[in-house]
């Protein structure tokens, strides 16, 4: 009972710092890393925010979890993170406290253990052929220069992915599905013995979100070897960069340019077919692709936020169908006409 009126106290006070900044929950949930339904949980006192997720809300408020919660209760009660599981053979997740680490691995290491042994016959190396090395000190605006230098190694330049798993496979990465709880897309792990990297997704996600993880950890990969194989604690700062990371490395500011140059779209003549027939060449959600193109100054923000309630509706209409289908072809007369028709709206 008293953990209860904890949670609850604890999200009533993240409710008040955030609207006593003038901040709306949508902007606070993406500045700290997770989904605006999960801070509305915290906020709600529904679940209980582990001590590294206040530390990343706190960090979004420009503040620490001794300043947010101001002592109230006893920042010694919040919930800890769970003590760190201890992964068999040379295992290690990339990142710390990994709820469903142990579930995953153990899942796919009956098929690992067939692939090192076929290895192991052949004389095939088990090590991971990304150059995954990052010699930069500060994280901050370097994780789109980090994207560059990993496309180019995997021979991709600067056009989308055809088929961003193929791509990381023949390059040593072992990419697997396997059930995991709803709230964790994605588990990746480093076997220390082999250099190799095995992710595992979860069989819930939506296609377009499978490549937005795979992207993601092969950007805290890249943090993980620099760190000397520490696991990541995924600070505020650490998500921003790996977040960096993945839009840059699926959506490269020059393809992305380039596109929206041939169709003539300016930053107000946007709507939901053409961000959705655009959005398919890259692999990602509309959402991701509108986000992006945001931070590249080619739509307004105030349109994009309109765009992105429009598909969030169309989210709760469709259930099954989650992102409206786009068709994929050539930007040819027709195809550029059917993309600027008019009288689509959002």
């Amino acid at each position: 009972m008293v953990q209860y009126h904890l949670m609850i106290e604890i999200g009533q006070i993240i409710v008040g710092v955030r609207k006593s900044k003038g901040i709306g929950q949508n902007a606070l949930a993406r500045r700290a890393g997770m989904t605006p339904a999960q801070l509305c949980q915290f906020e709600k006192g529904r679940v209980s925010p582990t001590l590294r997720t206040l530390e990343r809300i706190a960090a979004a408020l420009d503040m620490t979890v001794v300043e947010l919660l101001g002592g109230v209760g006893g920042v010694s009660t919040v919930e800890k993170p769970e003590p760190r599981e201890t992964l068999p053979g040379d295992y290690v997740a990339l990142r710390a406290c990994e709820p469903d680490a142990a579930k995953a691995l153990k899942a796919i290491l009956p098929e690992e253990e067939k692939l090192v042994a076929i290895e192991g016959e052949r004389g095939i190396s088990s090590a991971c052929g990304l150059a995954l090395n990052y010699a930069q000190a500060k994280l901050d605006g370097a994780g789109e220069v980090l994207a560059e230098e990993v496309r180019v190694a995997l021979g991709a330049g600067t056009l989308p992915f055809g088929d961003l798993a193929s791509c990381l496979e023949y390059r040593g990465v072992r990419i697997y599905k396997v059930k995991l709880t709803g709230s964790t897309p994605s588990v990746s792990f480093w076997n220390k013995s082999r250099d190799s990297l095995s992710i595992v997704l979860n069989v819930s996600n939506t296609p377009e979100r499978d490549v937005y993880r795979l992207a993601y950890e092969v950007g805290s990969a890249c943090l993980f070897v620099s760190s000397g194989l520490a696991p990541l604690e995924e600070s505020l700062q650490e998500h921003r960069f790996i977040a960096d990371f993945a839009a840059a490395f699926l959506m490269p500011a020059v393809s992305v340019r380039q596109y929206v140059a041939e169709t003539g779209i300016g930053r107000e003549g946007w709507n939901l077919r053409a961000l959705c027939n655009l959005k398919f060449r890259f692999g990602v959600s509309a959402e991701a692709f509108a986000l992006r193109l945001e931070e590249l100054g080619f739509i307004a923000p105030a349109l994009r936020v309109k765009l992105r309630d429009a598909l969030r509706r169309r989210y709760r209409s469709r259930r099954g169908n989650m992102e409206p289908s786009p068709h994929l072809r050539s930007l040819d007369l027709s195809s550029r006409k059917e993309i600027l028709r008019e009288g689509g709206g959002v």
